[in-house]
């Protein structure tokens, strides 16, 4: 269970995790030392990880995709080729009819289509690609 001041921290933290205790505090209306020892707690216990969150379009990748594959008989070697490829940023395994769900950024659609072309190689024709034109939401999720 999280407490609401534990919900306070979280979204304090999702908006910038890099901000400064003593600014957290002043808009939260508590000491500097309370929210310290807050953050803190909720670091080990509820945080993985901070990140970067990229611009792949400034690094040169405008082209974001979606990949949903069925592997049939071939899961392992699709999911090395995931795992490997350059191109995936994020890698889960799904089910309902299929394995895999792949985000890859690409610089062009020749290099998408050099990507399907391996899967291809496969002989696999159960995927889908979404090409990804507009993030509306991101890392908003928040329990209750």
């Amino acid at each position: 269970m999280v407490s609401q001041e534990d919900k306070k921290i979280l979204i304090e933290l999702r908006q910038n995790s890099r901000e400064k205790v003593s600014r957290m505090a002043f808009r939260m209306g508590k000491p500097i030392s309370t929210v310290f020892e807050k953050v803190k707690s909720v670091e080990k216990r509820l945080i993985k990880k901070y990140i970067a969150v990229l611009d792949y379009e400034k690094l040169g990748y405008p082209i974001r995709t979606n990949l949903l594959i069925n592997a049939g008989a071939y899961q392992e070697e699709v999911l090395n080729l995931l795992r490997n490829s350059f191109h995936t940023n994020t890698l889960l395994k799904v089910d309902n009819d299929y394995h895999f769900f792949a985000e890859m950024f690409f610089r062009n659609i020749k290099e998408v289509d050099a990507f399907c072309d391996k899967i291809h190689d496969f002989g696999l024709e159960d995927f889908k690609m979404f090409y990804v034109t507009q993030t509306l939401k991101h890392e908003e999720f928040m329990p209750e």
